[in-house]
């Protein structure tokens, strides 16, 4: 393994891919470093070490890759496996999809066009997707639920024994969602965006929090009826709006039904906090308070958090 004091590198670009609705591939969820190719028009194995992929992995390793120092996913500069840009297709170990845009809710932080009912075509991209190596594969939306391609996709990776997860906002599950999800899926990410009823539907235009905390237990129910492993995430992409309610969240997030959270932030949240340092020293304290209370801290992933500050 080689160590770089000074390091752009980035993993993703030698173990994942992601992509769009319409077929662009990138390294990552964020279209990050740049598009490196087209699933209608070209096999994954084929762009997994295309010129562009090759470009941008010889920049990651000489510490010229763009997107690393704004980068909110790499969590450390750490050592690595990779000395060389090009990699087997083998690697290729986590494969990221959105299938689409359309939602039934109307959360207020969502740049996505939820009535857009347009999806991926899947009998013309799975000629191109080969999924022998792929270890992990992560369903997006939208709401995955509300998709047909993906919930049809769902059914085909599990065919070929393939681990399947996604992130939902938790409304469409029902009993034959619950069995799938628990047999097919090694987590599943319930986006609840809150710690209260009141911010929940506040933000999650749309929604009900009974019903989400229902299928939440539902989802338990199947785990235990099948002796699945799965485990149930709650998920907060931070706002203004929600950013009291962290440290509630902390405090009961296990009654809500989670096995473990986790945090994302709006683009408007750093620029906010920069100018209300009161309260974000407010709020730190509160965080800090809960998690020295929690006997779950091992439960709650922090790294969001940080990169705000709060942690």
């Amino acid at each position: 393994m080689a160590n770089f004091k000074q390091t752009t590198y980035c993993p993703n670009l030698w173990k994942e891919a992601y992509i769009d609705d319409k077929g662009d591939v990138y390294g990552c969820c964020v279209k990050k470093p740049h598009v490196l190719g087209n699933i209608y028009k070209e096999k994954l194995e084929d762009i997994w070490n295309n010129k562009t992929l090759y470009l941008f992995r010889k920049k990651s390793l000489a510490g010229q890759l763009s997107c690393f120092s704004r980068c909110t996913l790499t969590r450390s500069k750490t050592e690595h496996p990779y000395n060389s840009p090009t990699a087997p297709f083998s690697s290729l170990e986590n494969l990221s999809i959105r299938f689409g845009q359309a939602c039934q809710l109307q959360c207020i932080m969502c740049s996505l066009d939820h009535k857009d009912k347009g999806s991926l075509d899947l009998k013309k991209i799975l000629p191109n997707l080969d999924l022998t190596h792929i270890k992990l594969i992560c369903m997006q939306g939208g709401e995955p639920l509300l998709i047909k391609a993906a919930k049809d996709f769902f059914d085909h990776a599990y065919s070929l024994e393939k681990k399947v997860s996604f992130l939902t906002n938790g409304l469409l599950i029902n009993d034959e969602w619950a069995k799938k999800i628990s047999i097919c899926s090694p987590f599943v990410y319930f986006s609840i965006n809150a710690a209260t009823k009141k911010t929940h539907e506040l933000i999650n235009k749309g929604s009900k929090w009974e019903v989400v905390l229902k299928n939440i237990q539902r989802v338990r129910s199947a785990r235990k009826k099948y002796y699945s492993k799965i485990r149930i995430f709650g998920h907060i992409t931070i706002v203004i709006e929600n950013l009291p309610e962290i440290p509630l969240f902390i405090e009961k997030f296990k009654r809500l039904g989670f096995d473990m959270i986790n945090f994302g932030f709006d683009s408007s949240v750093p620029l906010y906090l920069a100018s209300h340092l009161k309260e974000m020293l407010y709020l730190r304290i509160k965080i800090r308070k809960a998690l020295e209370d929690s006997c779950d801290c091992d439960k709650i992933d922090l790294h969001q958090l940080s990169i705000l500050g709060l942690a």
